[in-house]
């Protein structure tokens, strides 16, 4: 998992809560608040400092006294902010992005095939499940460009890294199984196995979600998968990318990670 794209939208984060404190700190009033107790006592004395001077506050002023107690917090807030910040952005100036395991098997199938005993399928049932041949009519083998796991090819990257990283994890799946619904053969992308229950689940990816008319093909589908009890949220993993937000390969790892590695 690539650590950096958190610390990246960690940094994100809060670079947004410091400009929103700044601008909460910009409504409240001048000065700092000042507070002494008195002596043993439960009282207290309330001060302004303003201009290099200090004035008393009155409790008839306590509207004042509480909005320059807010700002005090606030203006904690915002150093601790900072500081978060400034530390995030220093590790990533000395971070290098480097090869996951995911893109390492990728990128290096002999490497891959050399290793393959070492991510075999616990569960021979399953292991069996996904080395049988099976049903898949989606055609357009000249889409099939993108080197994943086992020599098998994928039409798209992040659909490549989707089965590097169940491979990798040793989750059993098929890619564009045939599945009949209503009528129609769909190809979800991926039909998979739990590793610990060997319940079904599937995985589609919607890599145009930029394209309308994409969307609208897609909400026809997922009409019928739901006719057919497979339901978002439930047994169907959905992930999106556009031209300017790719899918990263620490969110494939994250949702790996919920939906079949937990307890």
């Amino acid at each position: 998992m690539h650590y950096s794209d958190k610390m990246k939208n960690e940094a994100a984060r809060l670079a947004s809560v410091i400009a929103n404190l700044n601008n909460e700190l910009a409504k409240l009033p001048k000065g700092t608040l000042r507070i002494w107790k008195n002596g043993k006592g439960k009282s207290y004395r309330h001060y302004i400092e303003l201009d290099g001077k200090r004035h008393s506050l009155p409790m008839s002023q306590k509207t004042l006294i509480v909005q320059l107690a807010r700002k005090n917090i606030l203006k904690k807030m915002l150093q601790d902010a900072q500081r978060e910040k400034e530390a995030i952005e220093s590790y990533l100036k000395k971070h290098r992005d480097g090869d996951s395991v995911t893109e390492y098997l990728a990128k290096e199938p002999y490497i891959e095939e050399l290793v393959r005993p070492l991510f075999q399928i616990r569960d021979e049932r399953l292991q069996k499940w996904a080395e049988a041949d099976y049903p898949s009519t989606a055609g357009h083998t000249e889409s099939l460009i993108h080197k994943g796991p086992r020599g098998q090819k994928f039409r798209s990257k992040s659909e490549a890294q989707i089965a590097n990283a169940l491979y990798k994890n040793k989750i059993a799946y098929r890619y564009e199984m045939d599945h009949t619904i209503n009528g129609i053969t769909y190809h979800i992308d991926f039909t998979i196995r739990h590793p610990k229950t060997g319940e079904t689940y599937y995985w589609e990816h919607l890599g145009m979600i930029d394209s309308e008319s994409y969307n609208h093909r897609f909400a026809g589908k997922l009409a019928d998968y739901e006719s057919d009890g497979i339901f978002p949220g439930i047994n169907l993993i959905l992930t999106y990318e556009s031209r300017k937000f790719p899918l990263s390969i620490s969110m494939i790892d994250e949702i790996i990670e919920e939906w079949f590695l937990q307890d």
